[in-house]
């Protein structure tokens, strides 16, 4: 989904930001593969054991740019990464998203509220409730101990940082 937003957007030279494990290491399998099939460099992916938020997402960031390579979009695995790596880009004097894009994952309130707006993936957060409940339940009836990986909807949303 980002992928091909960046895609539309003609970025070409890709970076992910994201935690090591978990959700960000299957959005990080995701977002390459997608990345490979229309044909986008992902040319750095800076990945951490234990992520804090906006402060690693700033690290993070730093530390991409630090190395001289260029990058026109940047894919954190969480909104809050997002938020760090903007709040990086712009106290280096860069402009979204003419110098450099940003998309996070999780539509967080701040998404919306922090300038230029953040673009970002969200999920449908009843049917996430949903889900976990009916879990929840199964597995207090012992009917269904399966705890296996659950699929829902996805959307992008487009605000400034892209």
């Amino acid at each position: 989904m980002v992928a091909e937003h960046f895609a539309e957007k003609g970025y070409r030279k890709v970076a992910f930001i994201g935690r090591s494990g978990g959700r960000g290491l299957l959005r990080l399998n995701s977002f390459a593969e997608n990345c490979e099939r229309l044909g986008l460099d992902l040319c750095r992916r800076i990945s951490r054991d234990i992520v804090s938020g906006v402060p690693e997402g700033r690290r993070a960031l730093h530390d991409l740019l630090s190395d001289g390579g260029s990058v026109e979009a940047v894919f954190c695995a969480s909104d809050l990464l997002a938020i760090g790596a903007l709040l990086e880009a712009r106290s280096r004097g860069m402009q979204m998203p003419d110098d450099i894009a940003i998309a996070g994952f999780g539509d967080s309130v701040l998404a919306k509220e922090i300038m230029p707006g953040l673009t970002t993936v969200a999920s449908d957060t009843r049917i996430l409730g949903e889900i976990a409940g009916d879990m929840i339940l199964q597995r207090l009836q012992k009917k269904n101990t399966d705890q296996g990986i659950r699929n829902i909807p996805l959307r992008l949303i487009e605000r400034g940082s892209t």
